[in-house]
């Protein structure tokens, strides 16, 4: 499902390892390493379709990758954790079913499109290092937003944007041991073929409104059962 609108999962997968009983400090590991594996075929597909310039990229990922980096070496306690996860899937389930794509129309590109690109890059990265998921959901909604960029070069560069994070964030919790191999492993492979079974299907014109607020109900049971062990 997010590999068909160029996203690789992150939040997804986070809600279900929770509700799954997952220990939570295996869980950022476990999600940016299935985000890699799902925007690895993204980003192969963007390149060869020539929709991907790096000179768009860059500006996201400059300062987004040393604080990825940085946020996979924090450890928070897992109240804090809970909480940040909490926040974040909240956000994530607003943006499915209340943020509704504005029409794109001719305009100038922002005069301040760098600076804004480096700030929000910083920001998710390190989210994306904490929590361990790859912000591409939270991106590529504010790059139309602020007339950053158009529509199917927001995906594209969403799609390098957890790619990115997600492999300087795993790379960081890989140091510190905190993964679960056998169960990384497990989940790759069937996060790849479900990732190129998307890529392929979504040729074929699925109803991406209706795979997300699919997706949006495991975030919000998520979001539930977060909210029942904290409070």
């Amino acid at each position: 499902m997010y590999a068909s609108v160029g996203l690789g999962g992150g939040s997804a997968y986070a809600a279900m390892l929770l509700l799954w009983g997952i220990p939570y400090d295996t869980i950022p590991t476990t999600s940016l390493g299935l985000n890699l594996v799902v925007t690895t075929l993204s980003a192969a597909t963007f390149l060869r379709s020539g929709q991907l310039q790096i000179g768009r990229v860059w500006p996201y990922i400059a300062l987004s990758v040393p604080a990825a980096y940085i946020g996979g070496a924090v450890m928070l306690p897992r109240e804090v954790f809970l909480w940040l996860l909490m926040v974040t899937l909240s956000v994530v389930a607003g943006r499915i079913y209340l943020w509704r794509p504005p029409v794109e129309s001719a305009r100038r590109e922002h005069p301040h499109r760098v600076p804004i690109a480096l700030g929000m890059g910083a920001a998710l990265g390190f989210l994306a290092g904490t929590v361990g998921i790859g912000g591409g959901i939270f991106l590529v909604p504010a790059i139309i937003l602020l007339g950053l960029g158009p529509h199917k070069e927001a995906v594209a560069v969403g799609s390098v944007f957890v790619w990115v994070n997600s492999l300087a964030g795993l790379i960081s919790r890989l140091q510190r041991g905190a993964v679960d191999v056998e169960l990384l492993l497990s989940l790759a492979f069937v996060v790849g073929v479900g990732g190129l079974a998307g890529a392929y299907l979504s040729a074929y014109r699925w109803n991406q409104t209706t795979l997300q607020k699919i997706l949006g109900l495991v975030v919000l049971a998520a979001v539930f059962s977060i909210g029942k062990q904290l409070l």
